[in-house]
């Protein structure tokens, strides 16, 4: 019987199967034309639904083997509807590999999660096309996919260039060295039109079994430490990896906690703004400040970039910035009322402050409070912040003709490099 079925799908049976059902039709339609003229013939339609049926079951053979060659080559994969694969890759999308890993909590069994990023994959798309793109997408899921099936698990697509692998039969000897081989099989070329590129990934994993009780918590939890090993992994730079262990342990629950603490920090004015002096080099004379904003937590001071990365992740950047300028104009205005001065400050802005209806209004209004003068308030924006976002929104324009001044800060990493 396996014979047979290696032969009804190989190239040899597929076009015999053909043949039988279309000499059947031929047969059927040549005996319905002979039928009323002898009576010896009357037997000729009976033969041709016969070559017909028989011509039918070939057929049902032959799609039972095709079936039958998926289950073995993909598992339960051929078994599942369209709607569980990634148009684009033909891969597993989110929510196929939510259920299965949800699942796998749920009995208890062990494995590996990987969350895997292709690192700077916009740049691809605008400098290279979107068809290109689409090809560094299919091909890294193909890769994923043979790569996860060769350990026993399964890889999906989870969004744009992001990807997610179970790997029930990896623990956390082999994790590590399962993320280098990743990275180097998604570093090698994609080719298109005589054009190549070498994908770069960061990858975030953990081993299911040394989450303790957090895995008790469900999908979402677990998919949680996974992007906070692979955000923990992308700050590294390209072509990085990290672990989950008891030390990102301690520094996922830290930064968890400052989640919950940061807004009522800022309810609670226990956020500081500092001036720094603003001095030029050739005499070392005091030209102005800039407003620098420090969250004192638990006796030390949290780093500016954890308190921005915070307030980003959680939605408090606007929150964050009206903070900071309102505090930075209120004391830059009190210096010099006090000592019968005219300093500047200068302040760093999100881009959400450069929309008229929201941020813009708000700066205007601390300066009409506060009584400082519109020339003494420079706005600093990353260069790619503010050049992204002026074909959208005026507020810049609307804050020089109210006379503050503008000034673009990291000049040459963004657009100008």
């Amino acid at each position: 019987m396996q014979k047979i079925s290696e032969f009804l799908v190989s190239p040899m049976g597929s076009w015999l199967i053909l043949g039988a059902l279309g000499l059947a039709a031929v047969e059927f339609l040549l005996a319905l034309g002979l039928g009323s003229a002898a009576e010896e013939s009357a037997n000729l339609p009976m033969f041709g639904l016969a070559s017909i049926a028989v011509a039918v079951g070939l057929y049902a053979l032959h799609w039972q083997a095709m079936r039958h060659r998926r289950v073995a080559a993909h598992g339960d994969l051929a078994e599942l509807p369209l709607s569980c694969f990634d148009t684009m890759t033909g891969i597993p999308n989110k929510f196929y590999f939510q259920d299965k890993v949800s699942a796998a909590l749920s009995a208890g069994r062990n494995g590996a999660i990987v969350i895997l990023d292709l690192a700077d994959f916009a740049n691809v798309n605008d400098r290279r096309g979107r068809a290109f793109g689409d090809v560094v997408i299919k091909e890294t899921g193909r890769r994923l996919r043979q790569r996860a099936e060769a350990e026993g698990g399964l890889a999906a697509r989870l969004s744009g260039d992001r990807f997610g692998l179970y790997l029930p039969n990896v623990r956390h000897s082999g994790l590590e060295l399962l993320c280098q081989d990743m990275i180097a099989l998604c570093a090698g070329p994609v080719l298109m039109g005589g054009d190549e590129i070498n994908p770069q990934v960061s990858i975030g994993a953990v081993d299911v079994a040394g989450l303790g009780e957090l895995r008790a918590l469900g999908y979402d939890s677990v998919i949680s430490v996974c992007n906070f090993a692979l955000a923990t992994a992308k700050s590294e730079g390209r072509g990085a990896y990290r672990i989950y262990n008891e030390n990102l342990e301690r520094e996922f629950v830290d930064l968890d906690a400052m989640a919950v603490e940061l807004p009522e920090a800022l309810r609670n004015g226990d956020l500081e703004v500092f001036l720094q002096p603003r001095c030029q080099l050739k005499d070392r004379a005091l030209i102005g400040f800039e407003a620098l904003v420090r969250w004192k937590r638990a006796g030390r001071y949290v780093s500016a970039e954890d308190l921005i990365a915070m307030a980003e992740d959680t939605g408090l950047i606007f929150e964050l910035d009206r903070y900071m300028i309102d505090r930075a104009i209120q004391t830059m205005a009190d210096w010099n009322r006090r000592r019968k001065t005219s300093f500047p400050v200068s302040v760093n802005l999100s881009a959400l402050h450069l929309r008229p209806d929201k941020g813009v209004e708000f700066i205007l209004d601390c300066l009409h409070r506060h009584r400082l003068p519109a020339e003494l308030l420079t706005v600093e924006v990353t260069e790619t912040a503010q050049l992204a976002v002026l074909n959208q929104v005026k507020g810049l324009i609307g804050l020089r003709e109210a006379g503050c001044r503008i000034a673009i800060d990291d000049f040459g990493t963004g657009y100008a490099s």
